[in-house]
């Protein structure tokens, strides 16, 4: 963490991944943790596997908050042989392949790492089965943190589906989606698991209850259909969506809706401003040359006036961005066609080509921010 990060949201970091400990009980697992920090020269980590372990460890007076905390951002040389170090630490207290093995990076600076460390890391940890995962506070170190040029960081390829979570402050911790996302033991297969468990408490249910429900579920079912498929068909009617693409919804290559797609001589992206950045996307700062598509979808004086030679958002997917994360990256932008313009929504502008094979989403540019900040 950085000197600027106030030391007593800290504990709150701590009471965080206690809890992802605990999830692990619930689920009829074991767990143990151990903290480590830059330059961690301990012969020894103090493992971690309870609630009085925590207390007896940060209540502890040898407990020194300082040692952790760096002046500024960490060369890219330490910031690896500590992760490595971390790696190694895990594989010589559980070598046993039974034990799932999790390593957590949490900071309030943009991490950085170029391209051959990231290489070399990625594969000690999918060699050694590690789980790796950064989460990083953005509201905390405001200095220039970057000296680099934003497309040469590799930091996130490290981490698992090359992802980088990014949140506000340690506020953020309090949400149910990031604990899905970080905790350890929160699995599809064992939320399966524990959906379909019996409880002491469970009946038999009637059997004219069921007689009921069976009919009335499938008649809900026909009528969502139904209704589902109408309004598909009225989509496709209004923006002039082929049946392939609306069949095939998840299918990243398929953009049939020409009237959307910008000329790469019409935009302009300044991969130097980014704009934020999330799990699975980037945003960068642009501009439009000439007019954008939306306005052939929506003619109006108005947004021919405001979406002319205008500054742009550009939503962008990581290189090494895998199947899944491009087929919901296509969803989305069929979504913003399918809404085409509304005056109290982000619209989308359009959509270019990062790269010949490669498809990025343009909107408009808030100049304010998102509304979260602005109402702070």
């Amino acid at each position: 963490m950085s000197n600027i990060f106030p030391q007593g949201e800290f504990y709150k970091i701590a009471e965080f991944v206690y809890n992802g400990t605990e999830n692990c009980r619930k689920y009829g697992n074991q767990a143990e943790v151990a903290f480590t920090y830059m330059n961690d020269n301990r012969p020894e980590l103090i493992w971690m596997t309870n609630k009085d372990d925590f207390n007896k460890y940060f209540a502890n007076t040898t407990f020194n908050y300082d040692i952790q905390v760096q002046p500024k951002l960490p060369k890219a040389i330490v910031l690896a042989d500590d992760i490595e170090l971390a790696a190694k630490r895990i594989l010589s207290r559980h070598q046993n392949e039974n034990y799932a093995k999790y390593i957590l990076v949490i900071s309030d600076f943009d991490l950085y790492i170029p391209a051959n460390m990231s290489e070399v890391l990625k594969d000690l940890m999918d060699i050694n089965n590690i789980r790796f995962e950064a989460l990083q506070f953005d509201e905390y170190y405001d200095e220039d943190k970057s000296s680099y040029q934003s497309d040469e960081n590799y930091f996130e390829m490290i981490t698992s589906n090359a992802h980088y979570i990014e949140v506000d402050s340690v506020d953020s911790l309090y949400a149910a989606k990031l604990a899905i996302k970080l905790y350890p033991c929160i699995l599809e297969e064992t939320e399966e698991a524990f959906a379909l468990a019996p409880t002491e408490h469970s009946s038999a249910k009637p059997l004219w209850l069921w007689i009921l429900l069976i009919p009335f579920s499938l008649l809900a079912i026909l009528l969502t259909y139904f209704v589902w498929k109408k309004y598909l068909r009225n989509a496709q009617n209004r923006i002039g969506i082929s049946d392939k693409v609306s069949a095939l919804p998840n299918d990243y290559r398929t953009l049939e809706c020409k009237n959307w797609i910008i000329d790469d001589n019409h935009i302009v992206i300044d991969y130097s401003q980014k704009l934020g950045s999330g799990a699975f996307s980037t945003v960068y700062k642009g501009r439009i040359i000439g007019m954008a598509p939306v306005c052939k979808m929506v003619p109006s004086v108005v947004l021919q006036n405001v979406f002319n030679d205008c500054e742009v958002a550009v939503k962008t997917l990581p290189t090494f961005a895998d199947d899944r994360a491009k087929s919901d990256f296509m969803q989305e932008i069929n979504f913003m066609k399918s809404l085409v313009y509304h005056p109290h929504l982000v619209c989308m502008l359009g959509v270019a080509h990062q790269t010949p094979s490669e498809l990025c989403l343009v909107v408009e540019f808030c100049s304010k921010g998102d509304l979260l900040h602005y109402v702070r």
